[in-house]
């Protein structure tokens, strides 16, 4: 290890877990990517066509046995040696390619590779309910002028009074539905249950049973069922399922009533990583990304050779 003193000094560590995004996290390990048709999953044998079934999110062990692990590493091995033709091969029938972290004793593609709730859960799972449920489906219909739901939605995001430490959401979210940032999308869940009973309620501030009229040039391109009191529990549901693992401590009971995306799948094992990890709130990676923004304002020439490294280094 190379210091500023120019002297070599030993150190000593050790690998605990491999914890990234989705994508960093398989390249990392060495694993098929969560779009693969036959390995979306890190952590047990379910395909990608099977992500939407409905007997997938049962409690259930479907996490791979030893033997299936050890399968999985000796694949990475072969991969090691193997011609491209043949590596691609087994990236797709074994969900592996080699990986220099399967150099490290007691590790694999599998055992140390964590599935980060704040990509997972609120930029995967909660994004896709906003988006692909709500917004696409129409439920914040502009019909009605002042009193619309999307102006009410709108106005009340707007009303809120946010502490100074907390990030504030847009002020045009009735037209912009897109955030960015996972701290965004955990903000607005945060108010989601108050929110949406504002939006939808009627005249006698009860939720309609029923689906909200649109505009007839309105084209809806999602099956799912449109009406208020139905979605209203679903987001009930999901606001207490996401609030659970993300408190900063949390007993292998409550992780495990944390029961449809390829994410949506992937939190099913969020009980494995807080068995194998502890509270998400100590390993979940809003720190780094705060420090990636940090490093996005430092000016460096761009050049290679450790020179872009060294100046970001320096600087942090």
């Amino acid at each position: 290890m190379d210091v500023f003193d120019g002297n070599q000094h030993m150190v000593y560590g050790n690998y605990f877990f491999n914890d990234c995004d989705t994508p960093a996290a398989r390249k990392v390990s060495g694993t098929a990517g969560h779009s693969a048709d036959l390995h979306p999953c890190l952590y047990c044998e379910t395909v990608l066509i099977d992500v939407g079934k409905l007997d997938l999110y049962h409690p259930q062990d479907t996490s791979y046995n030893v033997l299936q692990l050890q399968l999985m590493l000796t694949s990475a091995f072969f991969s090691r040696e193997a011609l491209p033709q043949r590596q691609s091969a087994i990236l797709k029938n074994h969900g592996v390619c080699w990986s220099v972290m399967n150099d490290i004793p007691n590790s694999g593609p599998v055992l140390h590779t964590a599935l980060d709730f704040m990509h997972n859960v609120f930029l995967g799972v909660i994004a896709h309910f906003f988006t692909a449920v709500l917004f696409a489906a129409h439920m914040l219909p502009g019909a009605g002028g002042i009193n619309s739901a999307k102006n009410r939605f709108e106005n009340l995001i707007n009303s809120i009074r946010w502490p100074s430490h907390v990030t504030q959401l847009p002020k045009n979210m009735g037209e912009n539905h897109s955030l960015k940032k996972a701290d965004e999308w955990r903000c607005l869940l945060t108010v989601t249950p108050v929110l949406l009973w504002y939006t939808w309620r009627d005249d006698h501030d009860d939720l309609p049973d029923s689906a909200p009229t649109i505009s007839p040039n309105k084209k809806i391109s999602t099956n799912h069922s449109r009406n208020r009191r139905k979605l209203y529990k679903a987001a009930l549901l999901l606001c207490a399922g996401v609030r659970l693992p993300a408190t900063r401590t949390i007993t292998l009971l409550q992780a495990q009533a944390v029961l449809l995306v390829i994410n949506h799948h992937l939190s099913i094992h969020l009980y494995d990583m807080v068995r194998l990890y502890g509270p998400v709130y100590g390993w979940w990676l809003f720190a780094f990304e705060r420090f990636n923004g940090m490093f996005e304002k430092v000016n460096h020439t761009g050049h290679d050779g450790s020179q872009m490294e060294s100046t970001l280094l320096r600087n942090w």
